[in-house]
């Protein structure tokens, strides 16, 4: 079915799209920004990236930047030249897409999705996301009860902290619980605790070297110092010391130097355009951090 046709998810602002949930949004997706309805692996696809709790602006990013949706987008604004009935662009879709975007722009994406408080995709966010996506199900609510939520609260300690809840806590949760019928307040309140991060620190501390290289460096660390720094931390505990080192290293300081003299401003240059002239510049670099090796 075509956009012009009069589908029931045809939609005239990006909020009309984000108000639907789960088929219905995919549905409204396909129909605004490629013109028809989604077709079954389509619709499995998509629907399997919602319920696994990637955002509706990572979905709709992905399909108003695939071919396919760039065509449409074009056909759409002839076709609107030609007819005042037919609205150029969905309200609100192109800024949203390019804030999305900026956001993941190479080392200034952090600053973007804070400045223009961007959906964020990353791991954690998404599981956060996926989980409250099911727990948003009537039918889960109906099941859950007093004598259930400790074990639902039992669950997320152990999930997000190694360990069991204090009788205390189970009680207060189990009240929250009760009086909310909404789990995201537990799981911001304990997520967000110094003990989940202590405990993120100190179980996954290869994953937090990669996260550090990835954000101060642009990239993954090789072998050699992901498995040097990943068994130093764990032997030291000292990761204020394994952050100045990164910092203070010449690639580090040399990719801030390229970054503020390059003079690119954000229109001047695509998202895959900055990201690839300041690869180029970054793999020419001679200098690289000793990893902390002898």
């Amino acid at each position: 079915m075509s956009l012009f046709n009069e589908s029931k998810f045809s939609a005239t602002t990006l909020d009309e799209i984000l108000s639907l949930e789960d088929q219905d949004f995919i549905s409204s997706a396909y129909v605004n920004l490629l013109g028809r309805e989604p077709d079954e692996d389509g619709l499995t696809n998509y629907l399997g990236l919602w319920r696994s709790g990637f955002s509706k602006t990572h979905i709709l990013s992905d399909l108003y930047s695939s071919t396919e949706g760039r065509l449409f987008a074009n056909l759409r604004k002839k076709l609107a030249k030609k007819n005042k009935e037919i609205a150029p662009t969905i309200k609100g879709l192109d800024k949203a897409v390019t804030r999305y975007k900026r956001g993941h722009y190479f080392l200034v994406g952090p600053f973007f999705k804070s400045l223009y408080k961007c959906d964020r995709d990353e791991p954690i966010n998404r599981e956060l996301r996926a989980l409250q996506i099911y727990l948003d199900s009537e039918e889960l609510w109906h099941q859950i009860s007093n004598t259930r939520a400790p074990a639902l609260i039992k669950t997320v300690f152990q999930s997000l902290l190694g360990r069991d809840p204090e009788q205390e806590a189970i009680q207060a949760y189990s009240n929250l619980l009760s009086e909310k019928q909404d789990l995201l307040p537990l799981l911001v309140d304990v997520a967000g605790s110094i003990e989940h991060w202590q405990f993120i620190k100190f179980n996954h501390v290869d994953e937090f070297v990669r996260v550090v290289f990835q954000g101060l460096l642009g990239r993954e660390p090789d072998e050699e110092a992901l498995i040097c720094y990943t068994a130093l931390l764990s032997d030291t505990k000292d990761y204020p010391a394994f952050l100045r080192e990164v910092v203070n290293s010449e690639e580090f300081k040399n990719l801030q130097k390229n970054t503020s003299s390059s003079g690119l401003t954000e229109e001047d240059l695509s998202p895959s355009e900055t990201l690839t002239q300041l690869e180029s510049k970054r793999s020419n670099l001679k200098n690289k951090p000793n990893y902390g090796r002898t």
